[in-house]
């Protein structure tokens, strides 16, 4: 330099920061899934902008499994979260993503009504796995808008009576199972409407 002076030059690595690292960034296309047990296993399709490989971790691998190319397996019904991590090196930063799932138990079927008494209503259905208990939903409706619950409670309740109906009345019924994960209900898909008329 002028005057028998220093220049001083800098050389950063791309990216922003005295460290030189450039920011990692982790695309998906949703972080957020609600699916029935048993669901066909799927990709998450995690992809990694400016950044290291991609690392996969399940809280809870017997609700939700992950490999780790990103495959996921839906065991049972239940809460999880899995972690889609890009580690921190000399180049990038690191980066997060955490994925919920919320898997609840399978749609209920099989289900057949019937009035074996007067005034009464017997509801049956196939026990679905992992169920912790049943909701019951019944109308003197089709479209369901006005409607009744009941539960039946435990993972062996394929059954339920419903007495004190309106003789001679259409009823109709539809049935979903839930799941307890700790104090939290998870539901699954209510089944089909069935009716009858109440004898």
């Amino acid at each position: 330099g002028v005057g028998g002076g220093f220049d001083v030059y800098y050389y950063l690595r791309k990216g922003s920061g005295s460290s030189g690292q450039t920011a990692a960034k982790i695309n998906l296309p949703k972080t957020k899934y609600k699916v029935a047990a048993g669901a066909k296993a799927f990709n998450l399709n995690a992809k990694v902008v400016n950044g290291n490989a991609l690392t996969y971790h399940s809280n809870r691998p017997s609700v939700v499994s992950v490999n780790k190319k990103g495959r996921i397996t839906v065991k049972k019904p239940g809460q999880a979260v899995v972690t889609v991590k890009s580690k921190s090196s000399a180049d990038y930063t690191g980066k997060t993503v955490k994925v919920t799932f919320t898997v609840a138990p399978k749609k209920t079927a099989s289900v057949k009504v019937s009035s074996p008494r007067k005034k009464s209503l017997k509801i049956t259905w196939k026990k679905v796995p992992s169920a912790s208990g049943y909701t019951i939903c019944y109308s003197d409706r089709k479209d369901m808008k006005h409607y009744q619950t009941a539960t039946a409670k435990g993972s062996r309740a394929v059954s339920l009576t419903v007495n004190d109906l309106g003789s001679g009345k259409y009823v109709y019924v539809r049935v979903q199972a839930y799941y307890m994960d700790g104090k939290t209900a998870i539901s699954g898909k209510w089944s089909k409407i069935s009716g009858i008329k109440v004898r």
